[in-house]
């Protein structure tokens, strides 16, 4: 056998290769209690059935991203399929909405799980939809619709959120790149966010369409609105007369590992997170475990962990490199045996740490894991998953998890 330089000269004892596969290992067990949506090859949205695990491709490009799991949301804007909605001057809202003011053109375009919506004004007037008094609590709200400007607009004239009896603050972002309300929205396809910090529960009314704030002259298609609590985007959530809750993912496998040494490698892209969670978590108990990227609420970090039941707290390998970002992929690497335990994100690699007893055994993996192994407040595409029988040497965990 031909051995390349860094590279292990063993076989996987596991390969969960979901990203060039574009398939689920039929030993993965998915547990979610409601339908969800992602994107299938033929680059339309496409709702799933509970309980079935969801391979998700990028829409534009067509390529298979991996496995997708996600926290439970729920998407408080009702009828964001559009239903209802008529063509015409201004047209009909969709139900539960109404014009604000309507002085423009409405087309319907039908889609796949969705319709969008054209709003046109040739000359400088306001044409916007709004749904009032929707009920909220204290925290973050995230609203977000997906947009094709073919006349630029502001941030804050295409979007805004007018306040009931809540009181909040608004944050702009095109794209997930953070703005401010007279930030251009330039042409094209962009993805338009607030993120609403509540600090008094009350009824607000969200806003979107041409001329929010001031007339102008607009050339608009919309669709996909969502209005959920939380700080980050997630996947779609059709609704039609009420809200409706996606449930969170549960993705486990079982997979015994009984061997004193190995290593487990993961490439992902973490979208957000709303407490703290592994990527990848080889499982016995609570206080038993050998857990691969870290992720908290700020970042995915360069942290994993590993500890034995018996040992009073985790220990950490931090690999050197720069910070992580929700949104952006990453590789990530673990290897422990004969008393080392060490760890590599994107070609960095940790200080050796030295466990304080032996390594555990682990009887199943959990993809996108809380951090005491229960349902993670994650968002994840997963692409590879990868477990070695063996120790792997620093240069060998560079190597693999190198950009």
């Amino acid at each position: 056998m031909t051995v390349i330089a860094d590279l292990p000269n063993i076989r996987p004892s596991l390969l969960l290769d979901f990203a060039n596969s574009g398939r689920v290992d039929p030993r993965i067990q998915c547990v979610r209690a409601s339908t969800a949506t992602c994107v299938g090859r033929d680059g339309k949205r496409r709702v799933v059935a509970a309980n079935v695990p969801r391979i998700d491709y990028d829409p534009v490009t067509g390529k298979c991203l991996g496995l997708l799991r996600e926290e439970a949301r729920t998407n408080i804007l009702t009828n964001s399929v559009f239903s209802g909605a008529v063509s015409g001057a201004p047209g009909t809202a969709p139900t539960n909405y109404g014009f604000g003011v309507g002085n423009g053109s409405t087309e319907v375009i039908p889609g796949d799980i969705y319709a969008s919506l054209r709003l046109t004004a040739a000359t400088a007037v306001r044409h916007f939809l709004t749904q009032t008094n929707m009920a909220v609590e204290v925290g973050q709200y995230f609203f977000s619709i997906d947009c094709n400007f073919y006349v630029a607009s502001s941030l804050g004239n295409f979007m805004s959120v007018s306040a009931g009896t809540a009181v909040f603050t608004l944050r702009y972002f095109v794209d997930g790149v953070e703005g401010t309300s007279s930030s251009s929205t330039g042409v094209g396809k962009r993805k338009m966010a607030l993120l609403l910090e509540v600090t008094t529960a009350g009824t607000l009314a969200p806003r979107f369409g041409i001329g929010v704030a001031n007339s102008v002259v607009g050339d608009v298609e919309i669709g996909v609105p969502q209005l959920e609590k939380g700080a980050y985007r997630t996947s779609p959530i059709p609704t039609t007369t009420a809200a409706v809750t996606r449930a969170a993912d549960v993705i486990s496998l079982d997979y015994v590992n009984s061997r004193g040494e190995g290593a487990l490698l993961l490439e992902s892209v973490v979208h957000g997170a709303s407490g703290g969670g592994f990527v990848a978590r080889l499982h016995a108990l609570s206080t038993a475990y050998i857990g691969g990227a870290y992720v908290d609420a700020t970042r995915p970090q360069l942290i994993s962990q590993i500890r034995a039941a018996a040992d009073a707290s985790a220990t950490s390998a931090t690999s050197s490199g720069a910070n992580l970002s929700f949104g952006s992929s990453f590789k990530a690497g673990i290897s422990w045996g004969v008393g080392a335990f060490r760890n590599s994100v994107n070609g960095g690699i940790s200080t050796e740490a030295t466990p304080a007893s032996t390594f555990p055994q682990t009887s199943s993996l959990l993809l996108g894991a809380g951090a005491n192994g229960g349902t993670s407040l994650m968002s994840a595409t997963i692409g590879r998953v990868v477990v070695y029988p063996a120790a792997l040497t620093p240069a060998q965990l560079q190597r693999l998890t190198a950009l």
